[in-house]
């Protein structure tokens, strides 16, 4: 949260040429990943995590704040590196971020309430919200499963190809 307000302005500025920045991230995301899940051992789970383990992945969540980075993919194979196998690595991760979410949120709903007619607008929000939470609850659950059985890998490729189509339809 800290780091999100202090780089705001950065972050802002990278935002002049975004497409850019999230084609870099991307490809910074699939060399993560593909690393994450070449190097590390995987032989750990949640409840062998010390303090520094939480504050090296924590740490990483610092990079989410740049368009296009991945706080997901840089905070699982954070936990990779710090030897959690993939499904400890992603429930941290998604652990990790509600109150990060939430303070995010939180300080988004400032510029909501400032809204002119917010009557008008609060059920399409409510409904969004709650669209977004059932979703995104679905999600963590596939992704988990997904990846006690399976590798990053096809995560980086995936990150790697929108990298190269986002640099392709862009002429950069």
């Amino acid at each position: 949260m800290l780091a999100g307000y202090l780089l705001k302005d950065a972050v802002e500025a990278l935002f002049r040429q975004p497409m850019l920045q999230a084609s870099i991230r991307l490809f910074a995301a699939a060399i993560l990943l593909t690393l994450a899940e070449y190097f590390s051992k995987k032989n750990r789970d949640l409840n062998s995590m010390t303090w520094l383990d939480a504050l090296v992945v924590g740490l990483m969540q610092i990079i989410a704040v740049f368009p296009g980075a991945s706080r997901s993919g840089t905070t699982i194979s954070a936990g990779m590196f710090r030897g959690f196998d993939r499904p400890s690595a992603a429930r941290f991760s998604f652990l990790m971020s509600v109150p990060v979410m939430l303070a995010a949120g939180g300080y988004e709903m400032l510029d909501v309430l400032k809204m002119p007619n917010l009557g008008e607008f609060l059920p399409l929000l409510a409904i969004g919200f709650v669209t977004a939470a059932v979703v995104g609850w679905f999600a963590i659950k596939w992704l988990i499963g997904y990846l006690s059985k399976n590798s990053l890998y096809v995560f980086a490729i995936y990150c790697a190809v929108i990298g190269i189509n986002i640099l392709i339809a862009e002429g950069f």
